[in-house]
């Protein structure tokens, strides 16, 4: 294994490199929104026991894990190009992307533009919820916050911390506005660009991106596959993990 770094205009991305075959296929782990790639470490090595000779990557996005902290908010357009530019440095020319939750945005972002192998989508994260209640909610949170602000300074902070997301409001300034990029975007019409061979990995038990999303996801994509996992919640090659093992290899290999 090697541990690599690559410069992109947002700040250096750090990634690992497994294997190192002579193979022309390739396969990039993209883990999820608070993850870092050591995340993937035990699929990485069943992998690497069962004598599949690609070459294999484990990335950190910007903002987690070794990797530098964005310059300024940036979103899911970023992220793809940042994984662009990683894929042209290391001249892969074939790749399989496995995107877990929030990578799971990435790699749908990125298949809908560019050439790949194949996407597995691990209880992918890509569909907005907006509808009239959302709304609602979200301008009387809104006009509330500029109340206190206006009327109630000292305690504004206090408002924010007791109102705001517990993942919003441990986030750092250019984070926040990361996480706030990430979340409204919608990826229903990249889904449908998508001409990949593709799996759709979707839990009964996720109370993060529900069994619903999952399924349209796999309608959305043209001639994808779906298998559901009735066990685990948000994280199945985790909870599941011969199961997800052996579905994944299938996948590969197929």
């Amino acid at each position: 294994m090697r541990d690599l770094y690559i410069k992109t205009k947002n700040g250096d991305m750090y990634y690992e490199k497994h294997l190192d075959s002579d193979d022309s296929l390739s396969i990039i782990f993209l883990h999820g929104w608070g993850q870092s790639h050591n995340t993937f470490d035990y699929v990485i090595e069943k992998i690497k026991e069962s004598g599949i000779k690609y070459n294999i990557y484990n990335v950190d996005f910007l903002g987690f894990g070794l990797s530098d902290e964005p310059n300024k908010a940036i979103g899911v357009d970023d992220y793809s190009n940042h994984l662009h530019q990683l894929i042209k440095e290391e001249k892969i020319d074939k790749v399989i992307l496995v995107g877990h939750s929030f990578g799971g945005r990435v790699a749908i972002k990125y298949a809908s533009s560019f050439n790949v192998e194949g996407i597995v989508l691990v209880n992918a994260a890509g569909i907005c919820h907006h509808n009239f209640k959302y709304y609602s909610k979200l301008y009387l949170y809104k006009i509330k916050k500029l109340m206190v602000y206006v009327f109630n300074n000292k305690n504004y902070d206090s408002f924010i911390r007791k109102n705001g997301s517990r993942d919003y409001n441990m986030l750092s300034y250019n984070m926040r506005g990361t996480f706030k990029k990430v979340v409204k975007k919608d990826l229903k019409k990249e889904m449908k660009m998508i001409k990949c061979k593709t799996l759709v990995i979707g839990s009964v038990f996720d109370k993060e991106v529900p069994l619903n999303d999952s399924k349209t996801m796999n309608n959305l994509i043209n001639g994808s596959e779906m298998k559901v996992f009735y066990r685990g919640g948000h994280f199945s090659y985790i909870d599941e993990k011969e199961k997800f093992l052996s579905i994944l290899l299938n996948f590969i290999c197929s």
